[in-house]
């Protein structure tokens, strides 16, 4: 997300306000645009989005045009283990935002998902943006404020990223896991990412076609992970497969690319990049789920949401398991 302060830091915004709970992060970004935009008016809020005392008075303050938000838990296996922290960050606390956000009549809020791989992180992540389409679709010239879903690609060597430590596992001569030969990404640069993204924001806004409905960005071609090993493993002076370790878990390749049906939203934004529109993120297998759980999440029952999550996690490990214990059979 720094990336996209880089971006629209260069645009002379009339106020940038910066929101991160890393005070090393959000510190490193102060240097960085301190020294490219003297200019340009930036505060720093050292603050997660859970803290709502925070968030409602920053709206309240500054009654911020335009909202971009981000930070997000992403990795399955701490979701998974944090699911009362993941439902609050992810899903309580972005749409606690959004209804302040929506008094103060701002133009648009954008909720940017990061890739969903497990079918709980799917549901979560479908959970929250289906409320935030509904939000979409309300809007009137009375609440004029849009809110917009945007599914992006995976960024390379970002945190949450499969990719994120493969030069550093490579030079210390440590095992490298996959989930399987045939595993994929459709991969960006952080910087290809953040353009991309500001430019679909453009797009969207100029056509009524985008309204509750989920922005897909494509990163044209996906990448098949073993084939970034082994050209990784040739810059770093190494024979593929032989000075680099590599084993495969077992478990199934991740969706990482919802279907979705594109009209002539689809078109090139950056080289390879594409856009197309879904209403949906996961399959209609869990809409019966998805039913219960917008029913808890309107009458405020948060551990009836983290329970029916938590079943969800037992069975998604019950299923990934049963093809390791055949092969260890």
């Amino acid at each position: 997300m720094h990336q996209l302060a880089y971006h629209i830091a260069g645009f002379y915004p009339k106020h940038l306000i910066v929101i991160d709970p890393s005070e090393h992060a959000l510190a490193a970004l102060k240097i960085k645009l301190d020294q490219l935009y003297p200019d340009v008016v930036c505060d720093y809020v050292l603050a997660s989005i859970t803290d709502h005392a925070t968030m409602d008075r920053l709206v309240e303050i500054h009654h911020p045009q335009i909202i971009i938000h981000g930070d997000r838990m992403t990795h399955p296996d701490l979701i998974a283990r944090n699911l009362l922290m993941a439902v609050q960050k992810n899903i309580l606390s972005p749409l606690h935002l959004a209804q302040g956000i929506k008094k103060t009549e701002a133009r648009l809020f954008i909720l940017v998902n990061a890739q969903a791989p497990t079918r709980l992180t799917s549901i979560i992540t479908r959970l929250v943006s289906q409320k935030f389409q509904d939000m979409d679709q309300a809007t009137t010239k009375k609440n004029p404020t849009r809110f917009l879903v945007i599914n992006s690609a995976d960024v390379w060597n970002n945190l949450d990223s499969a990719t994120a430590f493969w030069s550093e596992q490579l030079t210390e001569g440590l095992e490298i896991t996959l989930p399987s030969p045939d595993a994929y990404s459709y991969l960006l640069s952080a910087q290809e990412a953040a353009r991309t993204i500001l430019q679909a924001l453009v797009k969207a806004l100029s056509t009524e076609k985008t309204r509750g409905q989920v922005l897909h960005l494509s990163g044209g071609e996906p990448s098949r992970f073993l084939e970034l090993i082994r050209s990784l493993s040739l810059l770093h002076g190494f024979i593929p497969e032989v000075d680099v370790k590599i084993k495969f878990s077992g478990n199934s390749i991740p969706v990482l690319t919802p279907s979705c049906e594109t009209d002539d939203l689809l078109e090139s934004l950056t080289p390879g990049m594409t856009m197309g529109t879904t209403n949906s993120l996961t399959h209609t297998q869990d809409d019966g789920l998805l039913i219960k759980l917008t029913g808890f999440l309107e009458k405020g029952q948060t551990a009836k949401i983290v329970s029916l999550l938590e079943e969800i996690g037992r069975d998604e490990e019950n299923i990934d398991a049963r093809p390791l214990l055949k092969l260890a059979g």
